[in-house]
């Protein structure tokens, strides 16, 4: 998706509430709202406030996985929304002795990407449909 179709967004806020968990993504001039369950907003929470559990979370499981095959998390795109319920892409890279470099793009949750992405410091993109 061409760079002018996104926007770079940060995890704002992750506040647990009675029927989940709110997830506030934007800029400096917005933000805009994502509801997702308890333990996904659990794992992200834990990961930007540093919590160190004491065995891996998937997330961090799938981090190291990557990292051992030599794949890096290029950024996600949350870029489509329909009926409350928002969709999002990874895009991978893959290099390793075996393969040249290979992007590959992946459906997600967004909630799912988010918890890789701040695990990988990868950065976050909303598709201007969304925004």
């Amino acid at each position: 998706m061409p760079a002018s179709k996104v926007i770079r967004v940060d995890v704002h806020a992750v506040i647990p509430t009675n029927g989940g968990t709110a997830l506030f993504l934007g800029d400096a001039h917005k933000s805009f709202l994502i509801f997702i369950d308890n333990a996904m907003g659990s794992a992200i929470a834990m990961h930007i406030g540093k919590v160190i559990p004491p065995r891996p979370q998937t997330h961090d499981l799938v981090t190291g996985l990557m990292q051992a095959i030599g794949a890096s998390l290029d950024r996600i795109v949350i870029n489509h929304v329909e009926q409350d319920t928002y969709f999002a892409r990874m895009i991978v890279s893959v290099a390793n002795e075996v393969l040249d470099k290979k992007l590959i793009e992946l459906d997600a949750r967004p909630s799912d990407a988010i918890a890789l992405a701040v695990r990988m410091e990868a950065p976050i993109f909303v598709s201007r449909s969304v925004w």
